[in-house]
């Protein structure tokens, strides 16, 4: 029998899913190295010990380091089938400040926004693969997610052809900069 689109989908991210001590993710720091920057890169798949594919942030420093990986908590069902991650995540960046990490369908719940705040986020960047006609949603979520817990949101979206695009960085008083 054939697979269905989202069995064919789902075969080839698990093909694609790497751990996180791969080449993938060596090339990753290294072009963080190389122009000595801040990296976060969107999400990668992530193959966990036990064979569990997770969606995952993952963030370089400017010395090429992982400084933190995060696991997408609310994959978005039943189109995304990933395990969920079971941890909030924060990435202290000196002189720059602490940064909270969400993925997509993450920004909708407000525990995960409300929750890095509490843990000292400054800034929660949402990374989005939106390709569908709810974007307009999501800057409206990452600008009342700003407002209520006070921290600047940089919600990053796909770009077309793949993406809806819209990317947007918000203050803490819901103004998108």
């Amino acid at each position: 029998t054939e697979d269905s689109p989202a069995e064919e989908r789902e075969g080839l991210l698990r093909a694609a899913a790497v751990p996180l001590d791969s080449d993938l993710i060596a090339r990753l720091a290294e072009i963080a190295r190389d122009v000595g920057a801040w990296l976060i890169p969107g999400s990668v798949c992530e193959l966990g010990t036990n064979g569990e594919v997770f969606n995952t942030a993952v963030v370089f420093s400017p010395d090429g380091s992982l400084a933190g990986s995060y696991r997408k908590i609310f994959p978005w069902r039943p189109y995304e089938w990933s395990t969920p991650g079971d941890r909030m995540v924060t990435v202290d960046m000196p002189g720059i400040g602490r940064i909270g990490l969400s993925i997509c369908y993450d920004a909708w719940f407000p525990e995960v926004g409300r929750h890095l705040a509490w843990m000292g986020a400054e800034l929660i960047v949402n990374i989005v693969k939106t390709t569908t006609a709810d974007r307009p949603h999501e800057l409206v979520l990452a600008r009342a997610n700003s407002i209520v817990n006070q921290v600047f949101t940089v919600s990053v979206n796909t770009a077309g052809p793949v993406g809806r695009g819209c990317s947007i960085v918000v203050d803490p008083e819901g103004a998108v900069l």
